[in-house]
């Protein structure tokens, strides 16, 4: 799903969400919540943040450009669809050498 389709809330189902574009996922004090996604010497990654205003929900969607980087970046794992009640994740590493 991306920002721009988050119609209802998945929480409340109201339909009233409003809608940021291109926030800075730097961190400016705090961590750096698309580490190793950035592009350049200064971190670059953004989310789009849908809040609902009725219940306060809020989502943050990473961009197009840090989503497809996803598959080679080292520092994140794939979580896969959940066998029985256990999460598989593989990481960068494993995917490569299972191929």
């Amino acid at each position: 799903m991306s920002a721009e389709k988050a119609s209802a809330c998945p929480h409340c189902g109201s339909t009233t969400p409003y809608w940021q574009p291109k926030v800075p996922a730097n961190g400016l004090g705090g961590p750096f919540l698309l580490y190793g996604l950035e592009t350049g010497f200064l971190p670059t990654a953004t989310f789009d943040v849908v809040v609902c205003a009725d219940c306060g929900l809020t989502r943050f969607f990473a961009g197009a450009k840090e989503r497809a980087k996803l598959p080679k970046a080292k520092k994140w794992s794939r979580v896969e669809q959940p066998s029985g009640n256990r999460l598989v994740v593989r990481t960068v590493g494993e995917e490569k050498r299972n191929a």
